[in-house]
């Protein structure tokens, strides 16, 4: 396995954990809250839940 890919494993189960707690994501809207791995994780799992709008707020602005 790709190191890279092994290093966002944690993160992007972290995630996927959140996205099941929050249930019923298909068709919603989503609200992320910074901007690091597991926030970015977390969109791109939205995504893959058919959200259908994601909207990212950070301080940084190169993450956003």
């Amino acid at each position: 396995m790709d190191d890279g890919l092994a290093a966002m494993m944690e993160p992007f189960a972290v995630a996927m954990h959140a996205l099941k707690r929050a249930e019923l994501v298909v068709g919603r809207q989503v609200l992320v809250t910074g901007g690091g791995p597991v926030r970015l994780s977390a969109m791109s799992a939205a995504r893959a839940f058919r959200a259908t709008t994601i909207a990212l707020s950070g301080p940084v602005a190169k993450r956003r």
